[in-house]
């Protein structure tokens, strides 16, 4: 009865990658002369899962108001498959992987999200194409390439009225601290990342974005991944090169294909 009530309580606080192993652990917990073997096998499997425990956080991270950064795209077509991973990078074989950059600046709530293999894998026809997401003046639009599919606009609306995320979104979603994994740092240190996840399904939640230097107040929170769903599976957006710069103005410049766009025909 006391294991049983123990286990009980550590059940309603099993992180959410967790969860799936619930009915396994609640289906065995009865077995007599078996429960210490089965904590030891237990504890075992969840650490393969997820890794040995790190460090909770002690700092809620904001942006800084302008940024630039480099990142690598990984989808996962496997919805089972669920970010985050270990030096954020998904199982081998599992994934597509191919780059891009972000370019940010809040004092003009404007962003451009440049996908330099395919585009954003959360249309139903498939996104095997580059493209920008390109937030100016309150609108999202999508800007195409050459390689864009035959009957695709070179520029359409995504979405109107529309802003990127603000630098304390963190606090103002009210986004929760999920997890922590851990990177390779440049320098081959190990990092610990901790993750703050927000549901949204409204817009396409969950969604979960990871920061390393959020452990000490002595150290500056610097952005590690982001991750969201996909058609099908998980994205997840590993940055690099991050900068607290504040981007060149040709970071907007808008084709003029956009002046006259209208609603992107494949969302």
């Amino acid at each position: 009865t006391i294991f049983s009530d123990h286990l009980e309580l550590v059940l309603e606080r099993l992180p959410r990658p967790l969860e799936r192993l619930r009915p396994v652990i609640l289906h065995y917990r009865f077995i007599p002369m078996r429960q210490v073997l089965f904590v030891a096998i237990a504890c075992a499997s969840l650490l393969a899962v997820v890794g040995c425990a790190g460090p909770t956080p002690v700092v809620t991270p904001s942006f800084p108001p302008h940024f630039v950064t480099n990142w690598t795209i990984y989808h996962v077509s496997n919805p089972a498959l669920m970010p985050p991973y270990d030096n954020n990078v998904p199982p081998a074989g599992t994934y597509v992987k191919g780059s891009g950059s972000t370019f940010y600046d809040w004092s003009t709530k404007s962003m451009r999200e440049k996908y330099y293999d395919y585009c954003v894998p959360i249309f139903v026809n498939g996104s095997n194409w580059k493209c920008d997401f390109l937030n100016i003046n309150s609108v999202s639009y999508i800007v195409l390439y050459e390689d864009r599919p035959a009957g695709y606009p070179p520029c359409c609306v995504f979405a109107n009225p529309f802003h990127p995320p603000a630098p304390d979104f963190i606090q103002v979603s009210k986004a929760t601290y999920n997890q922590t994994t851990v990177v390779e740092s440049p320098n081959h240190e190990k990092e610990y990342v901790a993750w703050w996840e927000l549901q949204a399904p409204e817009i396409g939640g969950p969604f979960a974005i990871g920061w390393t230097g959020v452990f000490s107040h002595d150290t500056s929170p610097l952005p590690s991944g982001f991750s969201f769903g996909a058609l099908p599976g998980w994205v997840l957006q590993a940055y690099a090169n991050f900068t607290n710069e504040k981007p060149h103005p040709s970071a907007w410049d808008m084709p003029d294909s956009c002046k006259q766009a209208k609603e992107c025909p494949f969302l």
